[in-house]
């Protein structure tokens, strides 16, 4: 339905509420907004354009009030999640903004408007055993073990967004200093730390990497035909969750894992949201991995996150020490550090305590 209603292959504007898109899009690109943030305002506009033919017949842009608004958003709110209504709402709203700034309208008919209620759902974190489950589900020496092997391990030690992981170039990795440039949203640049085991992963990938056909891109993260997207690396998650026997798994759940842990070791909150350039809610209890015994589970008010005994402190520089589990995990994890070798310790979680 909404492809049967867009712009002509002339990109002229339609009557009706489709009066400015073709100036909309070229005011998004002027702000140097992601390929990505354009689209999703681009579409919302289409698909409430699309609404209100099927629900209102032709409606003028300057005719729009806030109940057609309104009855969108209802609309969306039986069909979706309230976060993606939520979303959509934000969306248009930038459109009559801009509609109203450029002369297309007196004033936006969402001015008086608000955005629908969310309520934050905690997403569960991964837990020790669920990962090393994932990491041996890559357990070969093909090409799209090595791959999928360095690529969960990145997830897991950096807490990178998908969209952020899929736009890797080969240059931005510096496998020296086990760091990786990572650009954000809104364009925001920042660096990550991984540990050793993830830099070893990431050294067996390039090698593998030399023989593929599109070796020359400069992506770093290869499907079978050419550079992956966000998209190809949730359906890697899952492809490998399936193989694991693991359900619920999404790339962004390695997120939140990363700032449970984070949290957990006694981390600063602040510095989680420089590192991780974001919000991270806070697991709940129904969803976060119970403590171990004799560990205090809940900080108060007025101390930060207790610090499990075995996650010792070290200064810049210092290697951690053998017997100390990551983020203070019950026990180290063990998993061959290269897929296919036995019985060697790694770290599954090696960013710093």
């Amino acid at each position: 339905m909404e492809q049967q209603t867009r712009t002509s292959a002339g990109d002229q504007p339609r009557p009706g509420v489709r009066r400015g898109f073709t100036r909309f899009g070229a005011t998004l690109r002027a702000r140097n907004l992601s390929p990505r943030t354009i689209r999703s305002y681009l579409d919302t506009a289409e698909a409430f354009a699309v609404f209100c033919d099927d629900k209102f017949g032709l409606v003028e842009l300057d005719q729009v009030t806030a109940e057609h608004v309104d009855a969108y958003i209802a609309h969306q709110l039986s069909a979706w999640t309230p976060s993606t209504a939520a979303t959509r709402f934000r969306c248009l709203q930038q459109f009559f903004r801009f509609a109203e700034c450029s002369g297309h309208i007196e004033a936006s008919p969402m001015a008086e408007l608000r955005p629908p209620k969310v309520t934050d759902a905690p997403v569960p974190v991964l837990r020790d055993e669920e990962l090393i489950r994932l990491l041996r589900a890559c357990d070969g020496t093909s090409f799209r073990d090595r791959r999928d092997f360095a690529m969960l391990r990145l997830l897991i030690d950096a807490g990178i967004r998908r969209e952020e992981l899929a736009s890797v170039t080969t240059g931005a990795l510096d496998l020296d200093h086990h760091l990786i440039t990572i650009t954000g949203k809104g364009q925001r640049v920042r660096a990550a730390s991984f540990g050793n085991e993830t830099s070893a992963a990431l050294a067996r990938y390039l090698d593998a990497r030399t023989e593929h056909p599109h070796h020359g891109d400069r992506q770093l993260w290869l499907g079978l035909r050419g550079p992956m997207t966000g998209s190809g690396v949730r359906y890697m998650a899952e492809c490998r969750a399936a193989q694991a026997g693991i359900d619920g798994v999404f790339p962004h759940r390695f997120r939140h894992t990363f700032a449970h842990r984070w949290l957990l070791a006694g981390g600063n909150e602040t510095d989680l949201q420089t590192l991780a350039a974001g919000n991270h809610p806070r697991c709940s209890p129904d969803t976060a991995p119970p403590p171990e015994p004799n560990e205090p589970s809940t900080p108060t008010n007025n101390s930060p996150p207790a610090t499990p005994s075995n996650c010792r402190a070290r200064r810049p520089g210092q290697k951690a020490q053998a017997d100390t589990p990551p983020y203070g995990s019950p026990s180290p994890p063990q998993l061959g550090a290269e897929p296919g070798a036995k019985n060697s310790g790694v770290e599954v979680l090696s960013p710093r305590c």
